[in-house]
């Protein structure tokens, strides 16, 4: 890659999304709604150091689009700390707290003195302090590899519910505690022979089923290691001390279908029982090897989680862009149904940052193409008879290492029509296609903004609403 694209791209950062301007966000976070804010922390390494730090950072948000850094209150005895879960002990059931203040607890894994353990800090005052709990926790999985854990309050059984995964093992424990101190192993999960990729970060939740009246099923997501998919799930029952799974074990349900969606968590406590899922947009195998200077990674737009049962009576996992995204739209425009053609393109005005919301007519193959000039382009394809959607990022002009160009695909349902959703900013595309049931998300690095942006085929009808995406003023 060229020097002048290089520094071209280094003060490009991403306009919507969440990039930090001088560390590099690491995969792990921990969600939290607290007060009436959204709380992000993660772990984050100096960039350009050869001896960096691992150190905690927090962003926070009242609507999870302005978000401003602040002191996490947070650090470590050791460089080799995961970033753990953060949960509010709102019953004060661990003792910790006040007759006025409930406590903001955490529990992470350490490297100490050789060995991984479990430690735990708790605040009084909202984060902005922590104090380390002098003891142990009671809890040893007696595993040398320790993962984050994932932490949550369960009503109908009066417990807290941990799960941690057993990375080389592919499975999960579950562990339970009326106290968060003391806890008791109460199942596992996995270890089906056609798991073959190490299990790290977990998270399970309840979620709606939009297609039927007040049902509810328990979605369990495991990050699945370097490669696609990135994250996989299981549907199934969980009674409060073992989960149960509806389906078999050695089908994959990827989270998302492209390559750079890492490492995805819930936020805990969020109002009106909201399941809004962010991830890292990065992927394991080149995140040292991006061609930026000022930032590494970036956070994912929210997405707001629900299920859906097909006509078998299995579920998928739907994922929509939340709301509030909508406060980032500075000028659209909305297109009629075109003749069936071979090629759209509609006059707009195009930039770095758009939202593209389509819906396609056809019995044969078409392509959106994303076309950055100096043959950089991306292209999705869909294909109608093979129920397939692609992306396509082999330009060789938009390479910048080995792992990166692929083609990446979703199954889609049968039938001639297609709604997407699409959001590009500076160097990200994150696709929503057949009403949320598949995502694709993906990196690019581009010479220079979108250019071109037209869709081809042989027989084919188009719509939508196109809107050009700016942060408002009050972004910090």
């Amino acid at each position: 890659m060229s020097k002048s694209k290089t520094d071209k791209l280094a003060s490009s950062k991403p306009i919507y999304h969440y990039a930090s301007s001088s560390h590099q966000i690491l995969s792990s976070v921990a969600p939290i709604y607290y007060k009436g804010q959204y709380r992000l922390y993660f772990l984050q390494s100096v960039l350009e150091q050869s001896d960096s730090k691992t150190e905690y950072c927090l962003i926070q948000s009242n609507d999870l689009i302005h978000w401003i850094t602040n002191a996490p209150g947070l650090s470590f005895k050791s460089n080799e700390s995961l970033a753990g879960c953060i949960v509010h002990d709102h019953k004060n059931t661990c003792g910790l707290g006040t007759a006025t203040k409930s406590p903001l607890v955490t529990i992470y894994g350490e490297q100490i003195k050789g060995k991984q353990v479990w430690s735990m800090s708790f605040s009084l005052d909202g984060g902005k302090n922590w104090q380390v709990y002098p003891q142990s926790i009671g809890l040893d999985i007696k595993k040398s590899k320790l993962c984050d854990p994932f932490i949550f309050w369960h009503p109908e059984s009066g417990r807290w519910i941990m799960v941690i995964s057993l990375i080389n093992e592919f499975k999960i424990q579950i562990h339970t505690s009326k106290n968060l101190i003391k806890w008791e192993f109460s199942s596992d999960f996995g270890g089906h022979p056609s798991f073959k990729k190490e299990w790290t970060r977990v998270t399970i939740i309840p979620l709606s089923v939009v297609n039927q009246q007040d049902v509810k099923k328990w979605v369990l997501i495991v990050t699945t290691g370097d490669d696609y998919p990135g994250a996989r799930y299981f549907v199934g029952v969980f009674n409060g001390k073992a989960f149960m799974c509806d389906h078999a074990l050695d089908l994959v349900n990827p989270v998302d279908f492209g390559k750079d969606l890492f490492a995805p968590r819930v936020f805990s406590n969020a109002p009106e029982h909201r399941q809004i899922m962010v991830a890292a947009i990065t992927n394991e195998s080149y995140k040292d090897h991006l061609p930026t200077l000022s930032w590494k990674s970036m956070i994912s737009i929210p997405r707001e989680l629900s299920l859906a049962k097909n006509t078998d009576g299995s579920f998928t996992l739907l994922q929509q862009p939340i709301a509030e995204l909508k406060k980032l739209r500075s000028k659209s425009l909305e297109f009629a149904k075109s003749p069936m053609s071979q090629e759209v393109e509609w006059e707009l005005a195009l930039s770095e940052s758009m939202e593209f919301e389509l819906l396609l007519d056809s019995h044969k193959i078409c392509t959106l193409e994303f076309d950055f000039g100096n043959k950089a382009k991306l292209l999705l394809i869909w294909d109608p008879v093979k129920h397939q959607l692609s992306l396509d990022r082999t330009s060789k002009a938009l390479s910048f290492h080995p792992s990166y160009p692929s083609i990446e695909s979703a199954k889609t349902t049968s039938g001639h029509l297609l709604p997407l959703h699409i959001f590009l900013d500076n160097h990200s595309i994150e696709i929503f296609a057949d009403k949320g049931k598949c995502s694709l998300t993906s990196l690019y690095f581009p010479p220079n903004s979108l250019q071109r942006f037209r869709i081809i085929g042989k027989h084919f009808a188009a719509s939508g609403t196109i809107h050009t995406l700016g942060l408002p003023a009050e972004q910090v």
